[in-house]
């Protein structure tokens, strides 16, 4: 089995639940800068590495946040095996 890479779409997937309660946090709200784009009361259902979501009305969700995630070579930031 291969490693996941950190930030991919696995990443997210596996990680949903540690992320989804940071990100309905106080500090994770500011973290992910959701404070004016995401309605006061509202709780973020999914995260991706591209966006954010909550849940409006009946089967509407709605993508709140835009946001880019990179993975990066660790020999790139000087983390290579040497």
């Amino acid at each position: 089995m291969q490693p996941i890479q950190v930030f991919s779409k696995e990443w997210f997937e596996l990680h949903q639940d540690k992320l989804l309660k940071f990100a309905n946090s106080w500090v994770g709200r500011r973290v992910f800068r959701l404070k004016s784009n995401l309605p006061k009361g509202e709780k973020l259902v999914r995260i991706t590495p591209e966006s954010s979501h909550y849940h409006k009305d009946g089967d509407e969700y709605v993508a709140v946040s835009d946001f880019q995630t990179y993975v990066v070579e660790p020999a790139l930031l000087g983390l290579a095996d040497s």
